[in-house]
């Protein structure tokens, strides 16, 4: 089975770079560093303790609390973090560099090619890899495990859903589970079925999920005043990490809204950035007024959409805000993590599809911590009423973040886990 992935992945990598070149046609970070992609990167000589791999902006944010308590609990670290999009990469860089200088390092990740894996590996050395959730790469686990590099699956989940179609290439994901030299859980559900996949009981322990540990600076939460204090008084909703087919319900939404309350203001932000544009011309061939918040122009009152076309700006949003609503969940996409508004003390709505964040929604539900909505029309009726119920928006984010506080502390176990993998110099 192992050999026809290597079949596969030979005739696959002249696609994986033709793909690169067309999805820069609306990105261009595509289009740069396509040799480290291939393994390509230019690694310092000193040691790297840690290889670090998160897919994209969602896992790079998860990650970043847990890199930086590596990084204060042992100063001499140094962790290679990859990523496989322009947005992640840029975001980490730009956050981790300004807070810790010089200790962390970046690529995009090589692809899982066999070459691409060893010429990484062959100038990054490691001594650890770390993969978060579910990134199960067949040729960076072999290959770390010839050459005696632990790999650890952090933050891991499964949903019932993943397992079975894990459970239909059940040889070679019970390889790659054996492979593993530790498996950090989010939940006792996940970590059974890793065990249903094939793991065994010693290598899956539950560390809980770290997108708890996120926290939300005083620096932070005073810039996001004043930024409110700009746009006058006036309501604001803001739409986050919305999908395509989302953002035309979410418009017809705000138009109806704006019957009621003719200043109301809706931020709206698109989960790729490759569709701003596309957005934009949405939002303008439905008649209303809107800016671009790269264009550093300040909304007025007759603005009536304000367009986040910036990238690593939602948690400064949404303390600018008054309700969220949460996007790729009017669409199966599964929902976003609803736990950053839920730090910024937002209220918080969904739509049906949150299965990428079933225990976190449901933990929320139980307190009344969160509203989900089942389609378009209550979700004109919930916006509503939210955003005339000032009572019920300050009961519901005091329950979000009693359940924020509680569950939190996994950043610390994983950062455990991982000593006790690697020896870090003091």
């Amino acid at each position: 089975m192992v050999w026809v992935y290597q079949v596969f992945w030979w005739l696959l990598l002249p696609v994986a770079l033709l793909r690169l070149l067309w999805r820069s046609k609306n990105l261009r970070g595509y289009r740069h560093h396509i040799l480290e992609r291939l393994g390509f990167v230019l690694a310092p000589d000193d040691r790297i303790d840690l290889w670090w791999h998160a897919v994209s902006v969602g896992e790079m944010v998860a990650s970043k609390p847990v890199i930086v308590s590596l990084l204060q609990q042992y100063p001499h670290c140094r962790i290679w973090v990859t990523t496989t999009t322009p947005t992640g990469r840029d975001q980490l860089q730009k956050s981790l560099n300004e807070d810790l200088g010089g200790r962390v390092f970046f690529s995009y990740a090589p692809y899982d090619h066999l070459l691409c894996v060893r010429a990484f590996l062959k100038r990054v050395q490691p001594n650890v890899l770390v993969m978060m959730e579910t990134e199960l790469w067949p040729n960076w686990i072999l290959e770390a495990k010839c050459r005696q590099i632990p790999s650890l699956l952090v933050n891991a989940r499964l949903s019932e859903q993943s397992l079975h179609g894990y459970l239909r290439f059940a040889g070679i994901s019970r390889l790659l589970l054996s492979k593993l030299t530790l498996i950090c859980a989010q939940a006792q559900a996940d970590r059974e079925r890793f065990l249903r996949l094939g793991a065994n009981d010693k290598q899956v322990s539950v560390t809980g999920n770290v997108k708890f540990d996120i926290s939300v600076t005083q620096a932070l939460k005073q810039r996001s005043k004043t930024l409110r204090q700009g746009w006058g008084k006036r309501r604001v909703w803001l739409a986050a990490s919305t999908h395509a087919s989302e953002e035309a319900l979410i418009l017809k939404a705000h138009q109806a809204l704006l019957m009621n309350d003719e200043t109301l203001l809706l931020i709206l932000v698109p989960r790729h950035p490759d569709r701003f544009n596309e957005v934009y011309d949405l939002v303008t061939s439905m008649q209303l007024r809107c800016i671009k918040r790269s264009s550093c122009s300040v909304p007025d009152q007759h603005t009536q959409v304000y367009l986040a076309d910036t990238m690593g700006e939602l948690l400064l949003l949404y303390g600018a805000c008054d309700l969220v609503f949460m996007g790729g969940s009017l669409v199966p996409v599964g929902g976003h993590n609803m736990l950053e508004p839920v730090a910024c003390y937002v209220p918080v709505v969904i739509g049906p599809h949150v299965f990428n964040f079933q225990r976190i929604f449901d933990l929320l539900d139980q307190v009344e911590g969160i509203i989900q909505i089942s389609g378009f029309e209550s979700l004109i009726k919930t916006l509503n009423q939210l955003l005339n119920d000032s009572v019920r928006c300050q009961l519901m984010t005091e329950s979000a973040m009693r359940v924020l506080q509680d569950n939190q502390g996994a950043c610390q176990k994983v950062c455990e886990a991982i000593g006790r993998f690697v020896e870090f110099e003091d």
